[in-house]
């Protein structure tokens, strides 16, 4: 599994970006709307792979809930 603070180092995208797109709504099938208070989200390789596209397609200016719909 990977934390989202990894995914972010990894891509090279700002820790926020990734907590923005999963705040509005953007999450990949299985993870849960909200890890609960003083946990985080554990993304398994396959979450984490359609994260990296939601947020690539948001790097080139796609909006948010179009990026999800084209990762889907």
């Amino acid at each position: 599994t990977m934390k989202v603070g990894e995914l972010a180092r990894r891509l090279e995208v700002p820790y926020r970006d990734v907590r923005y797109v999963l705040e509005r709504g953007a999450l990949p099938s299985g993870l849960p709307a909200g890890p609960g208070r003083g946990a985080h989200r554990d993304l398994d390789p396959a979450q984490a792979f359609w994260l990296a596209i939601v947020l690539a397609f948001k790097r080139c200016g796609v909006a948010v809930p179009e990026a999800k719909a084209m990762a889907d």
